[in-house]
């Protein structure tokens, strides 16, 4: 089990009502695991959630490590450290739920491997290594539809699957997904000599440059 304390919570919830029609605001700010800040601010009918709910969730710098129960059930590592900033915008009509997520991960350092029959079977690590650059791993955008009448809509499985899609593209193709961010081709895996000569062509040397420039960019990698 994981759990995330929210603290410090204080705001408004405006127009509360027991009539079926009502609609309120809330606005409330807080703490997420007692030093990230915590903003939700939207709409919803107080009765009925599932009608007409419109909010907006923003995450700023919360505890990675909280989360490590996660880390070690579904990626077969020790979460050691990081940061979790999120933007969230959560809308249902008719029990129709469309929500997205941006998520950015910052200084996200996995451990040692721990045994899990649930872990994928993705290099994380590599994938990882390729995600994150000098300034740390890009922001990841989660997107998430369907009916709250179906069984197999769950917000957490659909953000853990959209993660380990990117890991996966990352571990798989890491030549195509390095040349597609730095220009250097469609793919930085070979570098094509003309017979018997020693000195780069153009084209070949703008493949080199971008692999050069992916390592700069990346500490966790080496060739």
């Amino acid at each position: 089990n994981a759990a995330l304390l929210l603290s410090d919570l204080e705001g408004t919830y405006d127009q509360l009502s027991s009539a079926p029609g009502a609609r309120s605001q809330v606005r409330f700010t807080g703490k997420a695991g007692g030093v990230g800040p915590l903003r939700i601010e939207g709409k919803a009918y107080p009765l009925r959630t599932d009608e007409d709910t419109d909010v907006r969730v923003s995450l700023q710098g919360a505890e990675l490590t909280d989360l490590d129960p996660y880390s070690r059930k579904y990626l077969g590592y020790v979460l050691q450290k990081g940061k979790l900033s999120t933007n969230l915008r959560l809308h249902i009509q008719k029990r129709k739920l469309s929500a997205v997520a941006q998520a950015k991960l910052d200084q996200l350092t996995l451990g040692e491997k721990v045994p899990s029959p649930e872990a994928t079977w993705i290099p994380v690590k590599l994938g990882l290594a390729l995600l994150r650059a000098r300034h740390g791993v890009p922001a990841v955008e989660v997107p998430v539809d369907g009916s709250l009448a179906a069984p197999d809509i769950h917000w957490g499985a659909a953000a853990w699957k959209a993660v380990l899609n990117l890991f996966a593209k990352a571990a798989t193709s890491p030549f195509t997904m390095l040349g597609g961010l730095f220009g250097g081709g469609a793919d930085l895996s070979a570098v094509a000599f003309a017979p018997g000569e020693a000195t780069l062509p153009p084209e070949a040397a703008k493949v080199h440059q971008g692999l050069v420039r992916s390592l700069q960019e990346r500490p966790g990698l080496s060739l």
